[in-house]
């Protein structure tokens, strides 16, 4: 073999026993990072869980607002910190959150995550859809939409993103839904108000939260959910077509 070879390859089979190292360092140190967001990311949604079950008991029950009990989940949150009110029927609810929808200055966060178990025709529905239209489609407000994917709600999400072609509004959903089946919406980060899983013939149980370390953490596992593989994006006709076809109802 003539010499310019052999020092070409001894050169060669230098400069890959000198990656191979590095490459290995990297790819451990990548692996590790994984583990550690995952390892996050399970402890948020622990923790989320354990903030939903909290909340389900203390909307069941007519004795507390449910401060004190919600000062357990976090060293910062205490009865001085934390702002709670409960709604004991879903009208209330309603229009409390229609006029929050009104109010909003920058975001909303809207993970609507459980069906619809009856009609709801009320004027305090339709007065909340014409709240939440007009946050959605005000230019100064960043809305993103979870959604459990129902024929009616992609529909209506066809009208805003689609037809309307509204700049801030975004929206993706789940076909089967592999988290808790809650819905939350949190304001300008600053509030959430939350209703836990709810069976037919139950009434109300939305709670309203304003507590930086309760809504940073709601806001933590809304942003997981929004990276989720499993939600699908609503960006074309391409993306409704598809969509369409995963409905079942």
């Amino acid at each position: 073999m003539p010499p310019e070879i052999v020092s070409a390859l001894i050169g060669l089979a230098g400069i890959i026993l000198g990656v191979i190292p590095t490459y290995l360092f990297m790819r451990q140190k990548s692996l590790a990072e994984i583990e550690k967001t995952r390892a996050e990311a399970d402890k948020t949604k622990a923790e989320a869980e354990k903030i939903r079950v909290e909340i389900q008991a203390i909307t069941r029950t007519k004795e507390s607002t449910g401060a004190s009990e919600l000062t357990n989940f976090h060293p910062g949150v205490s009865e001085a910190t934390i702002s709670v009110e409960r709604f004991p029927t879903n009208e209330q609810a309603l229009k409390y959150m229609a006029d929050r929808f009104r109010a909003v200055q920058k975001q909303v966060e809207l993970a609507h995550l459980s069906e619809r178990l009856t009609p709801d025709k009320s004027p305090e529905r339709a007065n909340y859809n014409e709240a939440r239209s007009y946050a959605i489609r005000n230019p100064n407000i960043k809305f993103n939409h979870l959604s459990l994917l129902t024929n009616q709600r992609l529909k209506t999400a066809y009208q805003f993103c689609i037809v309307e072609q509204t700049p801030y509004y975004n929206v993706r959903f789940y076909s089967k839904c592999d988290t808790p089946s809650f819905t939350f919406t949190i304001f300008d980060r600053e509030e959430v108000v939350v209703r836990p899983p709810y069976q037919e013939g139950d009434d109300g149980g939305y709670i309203a939260i304003r507590n930086q370390e309760i809504v940073g953490l709601f806001t933590k596992y809304y942003e997981q959910l929004w990276r989720s593989p499993n939600a699908t994006g609503l960006k074309s006709e391409d993306d409704f077509t598809q969509l369409k076809k995963l409905c079942t109802e």
